[in-house]
C-alpha cells in the first residue's frame, strides 16, 4: 500500500502551532505539531513535545510502529534514560509501562497508521524491535562521505 502523503519539501515547523494531547489518549498533557499525516491510514510525521515533570504510569500500547529521534532534552520510559540523538523503532504493540521527562523532550515521531490507544494487543513482533541507539556513541563509517565535501 502506497502511503499517500503529498510531498513537501520544507516543513516551516516553527509556524504550525503545537497542540495538547487530551485525556484518555496515549501521552495525555504532551503537545505535538503534525508535519504530515496519510488521510487515508493516518500514517503521520509529528514533532512531540513533553514538559518538565510530565510522566505518565500504567500499560499503554498504541496500534501503530513508533519511530523516534529525540532532539532536546530527555524522555525515561521503563527505566531506559532517551537523551537526545537517541533513536527507537518500537513495533505495533510495544508496552510501555512508565514515561516521564523530568527536564522536558522534544522528539520527532514517526508512525506507520493512526497512533491509537489499545488496550493489550498480546502480539508485538519484538524481533522488528530497535529499543535504543545512542548516535552519539555510534562509530561511523566516514569511509563513504565525499571528500570533496569535508570542509563540511
Amino acid at each position: 500500500m502506497m502511503d499517500r502523503r503529498e510531498h513537501i519539501e520544507f516543513v516551516q515547523s516553527q509556524m504550525l502551532p503545537w497542540q495538547r494531547i487530551g485525556a484518555g489518549l496515549a501521552r495525555p498533557d504532551a503537545e505535538y505539531k503534525m508535519l504530515s499525516r496519510n488521510p487515508e491510514s493516518g500514517a503521520c510525521s509529528a514533532l512531540m513535545r513533553y514538559p518538565s515533570g510530565w510522566s505518565r504510569l500504567g500499560p499503554e500500547q498504541i496500534l501503530a510502529d513508533e519511530e523516534f529521534f529525540v532532539l532536546d532534552g530527555s524522555l525515561e520510559m521503563d527505566g531506559e534514560l532517551y537523551e537526545a540523538d537517541s533513536y527507537a523503532f518500537l513495533p505495533a504493540g510495544w508496552n510501555r509501562n512508565s514515561m516521564e521527562s523530568k527536564n522536558g523532550c522534544v522528539l520527532i515521531a514517526f508512525y506507520n497508521r493512526e497512533p491509537v490507544l489499545v488496550g493489550d494487543m498480546g502480539n508485538c513482533d519484538t524481533a522488528r524491535a530497535i529499543p535504543h541507539l545512542r548516535t552519539r556513541q555510534m562509530a561511523w563509517d566516514m569511509t563513504l562521505n565525499d571528500p570533496n565535501l569535508r570542509h563540511l
